[in-house]
């Protein structure tokens, strides 16, 4: 489970590094012709944040699962 949050992780770094890049790009609006793809791409790294928290959320689930079926083992 430790890979999968790793992973996630590394996931939600390059979703923000994304939204930075694309968010500067609008702000400096030095290529006018390619706004319509940056806000693509942010909306792209929005629902690739959501899935790698999501992730996360599902290896805390299991992980507190297989800690509580320890405990009623022991």
């Amino acid at each position: 489970m430790i890979s999968a949050i790793t992973t996630a992780l590394s996931g939600l770094t390059k979703a923000s590094e994304q939204v930075e890049r694309s968010a500067a790009n609008i702000a400096g609006a030095q290529q006018p012709d390619r706004i319509i793809e940056d806000i693509i791409d942010i909306k792209q790294a929005e629902i690739s944040y959501k899935a790698n928290i999501k992730t996360i959320q599902v290896a805390d689930d299991l992980t507190r699962e297989l800690i509580n079926s320890f405990d009623r083992e022991v």
